[in-house]
């Protein structure tokens, strides 16, 4: 009785061989991705509005509101409420399975007069052409209460841009605006060139054995 060379059944020395190679080339690419916050490549403002402060400084990683100069937030201008603009998310990946969303609030410094209510936030895969319907559409709390995490929503995938609409200013407050705005997901997955190497390499090595066993 001839021994079967197969993953499954007392495979030889060199179906065992053929056999680890799959196993470590799909092992790579299971690994090859993973949850994490994006780093933000860019973001522009919307022509719709145009903002008092920046958009840029809601990535910035800075989200100390401080007595100095320093502007480390996003504001629209005195009396607006809606804002929006778009994160470009393609300089870390080629598209991202997203997931979570967390958002810190503005209050403009000591003046304590700034603060967006309520917002949406949608996301693109086509580049930043078009987005669909909001993900999140929800209350913003105020900025000394810290982080707001927003994950109840299916998540996406192939995510390229992200759009952040403040659709209006907290009641009594001058302006809408945000401190800090940051995107969680898992990357496309790219394989390595050893990984396909590997995968190749034990695909070919399976279409091998399987021949010499019909001979």
């Amino acid at each position: 009785m001839r021994t079967t060379e197969t993953c499954g059944k007392h495979p030889s020395g060199r179906a065992l061989v053929i056999c680890s190679a799959l196993l470590v080339a799909l092992a790579g690419l299971c690994t090859s991705a993973h949850a994490a916050m994006i780093a933000i490549a860019g973001s522009s403002a919307s022509v719709e509005f145009t903002p008092l402060y920046a958009s840029e400084n809601t990535h910035d990683g800075l989200i100390l509101e401080t007595g100095d100069p320093t502007i480390t937030y996003w504001m629209s201008n005195n009396g607006s409420g809606s804002i929006v603009y778009a994160l470009d998310l393609t300089g870390a990946a080629l598209g991202w399975t997203v997931d979570q969303f967390d958002l810190l609030n503005t209050k403009n410094r000591f003046f304590n007069d700034s603060a967006t209510g309520t917002f949406t936030i949608q996301v693109s895969t086509d580049n930043g052409l078009s987005f669909g319907a909001p993900l999140v559409s929800s209350s913003l709390q105020h900025y000394d209460l810290g982080f707001q995490t927003e994950s109840s929503f299916t998540s996406v995938a192939g995510v390229t841009h992200v759009r952040f609409a403040a659709t209006a200013a907290l009641p009594g407050k001058a302006r809408s605006g945000l401190n800090e705005f940051q995107v969680f997901g898992t990357a496309t997955a790219v394989p390595e060139p050893t990984t396909t190497l590997l995968l190749v390499a034990g695909v070919v090595g399976m279409g091998w054995i399987g021949r010499h066993r019909l001979r």
